[in-house]
């Protein structure tokens, strides 16, 4: 048991975002003994919360029952992919859920543990925005039944955030306070011990390709034991500890790849990125969401990609299409290329909540007309901006970088109709040189930094932003900790 007193408890349900869901669902599990442990609201949060999502994707998602009750068309392609999306939305919600539950009485008592959580909390939430952005072009009557719900699931997950937040915030200002015993004082190792990729994975990473012994081969030639990437993702076991890698020859393999999340620890690594290229042409225009467009989508932990290309070939005017999607926990990507064509190409990222430390950093990047050559059709003329506001808490830096001319004036472009991006946005451009670099006519935004901005820069640094520095050396990749 923590032994401190939080703001937190069952008869204080104003310190958390939604104090009515917090209290209706949280009161019925809790007597006055236990109302102010901290570590038994989150436990009970989290465990209501995975019964909530459970009852309504096993109750109202579950077949066409949504579409029914709303007397859609049970045929609409759009539709039924948008279902089939939500669905594997949810599944992956309960998963990355079901990593956020302690395991010990002390689960809560480390930092690297209280993050953890707090990751997949955030993971979580963005599943079930993301099973109801699946829905934005159906009609009104389909999305107020879905929204009304996933209301309460969106609305416990953030409790559950803001309940491990709040023991995150009081435990990181009393590092030196024992917080299992209060009768004498000690002081708490805060770095990690988790050296999550052996030395035999960074030598993979870095060793030449004629020094790994791959455990399937994939060749359109026919010279490996597959012809497609499919095919050898079917051979990794579920769950495995044991690194299963996967050596791809050069050649376009035109699939649609999808790394489930029960297929942990695969290397997969090719002749180079522009060698060895993946590619596809599906778009949400198709009538296949997010998850599904996407030429390449991996969830299970531990992946790592070398010397490979993603590319999406959907088309300036097929709307979204992904080339790579994800959502793979303790991941690298190296030496790998990932493009789309479309009118507008943006670096853009979605956080839906205030309560996550969560964006994108650029940091010694190279954005030039090079990352759009597809072979004899350079679409360097097409607009590209540095990011656009997908849900309101967006947030992306662009730092000590060099950006081409193809790096629209305006910086930033905005969602949809709207002219302008949201006041909760967190935009940084910092030292970055080139081109397109000037901003002079950039877009003014109140959420968006571009003077005196070295102290907002800062915070995004790899060791600020996310403790790079802790865990990023045992990859073997290189990387800048600081400014």
């Amino acid at each position: 048991m923590l032994s401190f007193m939080l703001s937190i408890s069952i008869d204080n349900p104003f310190s958390t975002p939604y104090p009515n869901t917090c209290y209706d669902n949280l009161s019925p599990q809790i007597d006055y003994k236990n109302s102010y442990d901290p570590q038994f609201l989150y436990n009970i949060s989290v465990q209501v919360t995975i019964n909530e999502i459970s009852k309504v994707l096993y109750e109202n998602f579950t077949g066409t029952r949504i579409l029914t009750r709303t007397s859609q068309d049970i045929d609409d392609f759009y539709l039924l992919s948008a279902l089939e999306s939500c669905r594997d939305f949810l599944s992956l919600a309960l998963y990355n859920l079901n990593w956020s539950l302690p395991t010990s009485g002390s689960a809560l008592t480390t930092r690297e543990t209280r993050t953890n959580f707090r990751t997949w909390l955030s993971a979580a939430g963005a599943d079930l925005q993301a099973c109801m952005d699946g829905f934005e072009y159906a009609p009104d009557e389909v999305r107020k039944v879905v929204t009304a719900n996933l209301n309460s699931s969106i609305k416990l997950v953030t409790t559950s955030l803001a309940i491990i937040s709040k023991i995150d915030d009081y435990m990181s200002s009393h590092e030196f306070v024992d917080i299992i015993d209060t009768s004498s004082e000690v002081t708490i190792n805060w770095e990690p011990t988790s050296d999550w990729l052996s030395s035999k994975d960074k030598n993979l990473i870095h060793n030449s390709k004629h020094t790994i012994q791959p455990d399937v081969v994939v060749a359109k030639d026919g010279s490996g034991m597959y012809k497609t990437i499919n095919e050898a993702i079917n051979d990794v076991p579920r769950y495995s500890n044991k690194r299963f890698v996967i050596y791809v020859k050069k050649g376009v393999y035109n699939e649609n790849v999808r790394v489930e999340k029960e297929k942990w620890n695969v290397l997969m690594y090719g002749d180079g990125m522009s060698n060895t290229i993946i590619s596809s042409n599906r778009s949400n225009r198709t009538g296949t969401m997010t998850k599904y467009s996407a030429t390449f989508a991996v969830y299970g932990k531990g992946f790592i990609a070398k010397d490979i290309g993603f590319q999406n070939t959907a088309g300036a005017d097929k709307g979204q299409a992904v080339a790579l999607f994800s959502a793979s926990d303790q991941s690298v990507f190296y030496r790998c290329l990932r493009h789309t064509r479309k009118k507008a190409n943006t670096l853009s990222e979605r956080r839906y909540n205030c309560s996550r430390k969560i964006g994108s950093t650029f940091q010694h990047g190279y954005i030039d007309t090079k990352m759009f050559d597809y072979g004899h059709e350079n679409l360097g003329r097409v607009k590209t901006f540095l990011g656009r506001p997908w849900k309101d808490y967006s947030t992306v830096v662009v730092m000590e970088s060099q950006l081409g001319s193809l790096i629209d004036q305006k910086g930033w472009s905005s969602w949809g109709n709207s002219r302008t991006g949201p006041d909760t946005i967190h935009y940084v451009e910092y030292n970055n040189v080139g081109p397109g670099a000037v901003t002079t006519n950039r877009v003014r935004w109140k959420g968006l930094r571009i003077d005196n901005t070295q102290k907002d820069a800062s915070k995004f640094t790899v060791r600020s932003f996310i403790d790079g520095d802790k865990w990023i050396p045992s990859t073997g990749v290189p990387f800048q900790a600081d400014m």
